[in-house]
């Protein structure tokens, strides 16, 4: 489920991100009801409000239910501050996309999944040579179901990243694996014939990674 957004950190050293590289939950839970004070108690103060919305997003990614939700109002509450914040509305836009994810309700899930789906390509079009944004939209667009048709921009996406692995300091091996292996499996979708080629690469990126086990197998 996305696991990859977790390397990010869109502003080293500012503390709004300090939960993007968390990946234990206890951790996250703590420091989200930590940013919920910050919020009650700074309430005008736009930056409470992201890393809020950035620990709720990381809680919805590895526990699942309950904090997609939280992760959509603290981010539009950001974002209605500061509207020109490509990174967060894209986080925003991944955000929604969870929430459709555990919605049980078929109209709501494809309202909020068509309303993700606007706000990343939003962040696209505001910052289209933005590494994390760029990262952001592919993957969300790489795990929707077929019927939105987003795997063109998908391989685009993570083409674009494949790029710039050479002079992206957040593009660590196993990032690097997982990126081959998706353009592998897209370009299976798209009858291409580098997919091979693509997953050679994933092997080659981290030999002992999930992704490269996973493309020994393709």
């Amino acid at each position: 489920v996305l696991l990859f957004l977790l390397v990010f950190c869109a502003c080293a050293g500012a503390s709004e991100f300090e939960f993007v590289n968390v990946r234990d939950t206890d951790s996250l839970a703590k420091g989200f009801a930590t940013a919920e004070k910050s919020i009650a108690q700074n309430p005008t103060d736009p930056k409470v409000y992201l890393r809020g919305g950035i620990a709720a997003h990381q809680l919805a990614l590895l526990a699942g239910k309950g904090y997609a939700e939280k992760a959509v109002r603290y981010l539009e509450a950001y974002v209605a501050r500061e509207p020109r914040d490509a990174v967060a509305i894209a986080y925003l836009g991944s955000a929604y996309a969870m929430q459709a994810r555990d919605s049980s309700a078929i109209m709501k899930r494809l309202t909020n999944a068509n309303k993700g789906i606007d706000l990343l390509n939003q962040a696209v079009a505001g910052a289209p040579d933005n590494f994390i944004v760029r990262m952001v939209r592919g993957s969300v667009f790489y795990e929707l179901p077929g019927m939105f048709n987003n795997s063109k921009e998908a391989f685009e996406d993570f083409s674009f990243v494949a790029g710039r692995f050479a002079d992206e300091p957040l593009a660590d091996a196993e990032l690097k694996a997982e990126v081959y292996y998706k353009l592998g499996r897209l370009a299976l979708k798209r009858s291409d014939k580098d997919a091979s080629g693509y997953f050679a690469k994933a092997v080659q990126a981290a030999p002992e990674s999930h992704w490269s086990a996973l493309a020994r197998k393709e």
